[in-house]
């Protein structure tokens, strides 16, 4: 496993796309599901399930070969397990500074804009922790009733903007912290990633998540990585 992240993370620039066949976005601006099928050109779901002894979803409507998006009541659960177990390789760079030098322009060309994404939507989903459980509530209820309508998600666009709220009213109104530069994400992955959050902490599996995330941004993005934790 570990000389299969290091060939991972050394010839990600020459990842194929294995997805379906219409047009991909380039690696460089991949989002969730174009990386993924990126990956895809270094092992499989059920290869990588069989190197890490567990199955990657418990539960959910994805197979061994593709990944279903625009499920109305279903979504991919991880296994408890998959982001503890993936930590211990993800990142080989944590303990190896002569790695991190050769793979500092990877990070910086194809996972940066992807992974501080990640992490930007995650403190600031955290910042309001009631508008959080309002919004994993809503997204339950949708699945319960079979109207998870892809579009659920166009909502939150805006999220990373600082003017964004959910509420004209100003006393009812949620606030986040915010910082400088958050207008500048992109939209369409900011909505995938607050989805994303959303599923975690629905199959418990975020905080797992974060710590592997945070493994990858305090190596290679430290400054980053301070600021956004002041």
């Amino acid at each position: 496993m570990n000389l299969l992240t290091q060939s991972a993370w050394t010839e990600l620039g020459m990842a194929k796309y294995q997805g379906p066949s219409f047009q991909p976005k380039p690696l460089e601006k991949s989002d969730i599901i174009n990386i993924y099928y990126y990956l895809r050109s270094f092992i499989s779901i059920q290869e990588l399930s069989n190197l890490l002894g567990i199955p990657i979803f418990i539960k959910g409507p994805h197979s061994d070969d593709s990944i279903v998006i625009n499920h109305k009541s279903e979504f991919g659960h991880y296994h408890p397990e998959f982001p503890i177990r993936l930590r211990k390789y993800f990142v080989p760079a944590v303990n190896d500074s002569s790695f991190k030098s050769l793979t500092q322009s990877t990070y910086d060309q194809y996972i940066k804009n992807l992974a501080r994404t990640f992490f930007v939507v995650y403190i600031k989903l955290n910042s309001n922790s009631e508008y959080y459980h309002k919004e994993i509530e809503r997204y339950q209820e949708l699945c319960k009733e079979r109207r998870l309508d892809p579009f659920f998600l166009e909502k939150f666009v805006h999220f990373m903007k600082l003017g964004y709220t959910d509420s004209e009213d100003i006393e009812e109104a949620a606030k986040f912290k915010t910082f400088k530069g958050d207008d500048d994400f992109d939209e369409d992955l900011v909505k995938q990633v607050v989805g994303f959050w959303i599923r975690r902490q629905i199959d418990k599996t975020d905080y797992q998540f974060y710590l592997g995330l945070a493994d990858l941004i305090s190596t290679y993005d430290q400054k980053f990585y301070e600021e956004r934790l002041e």
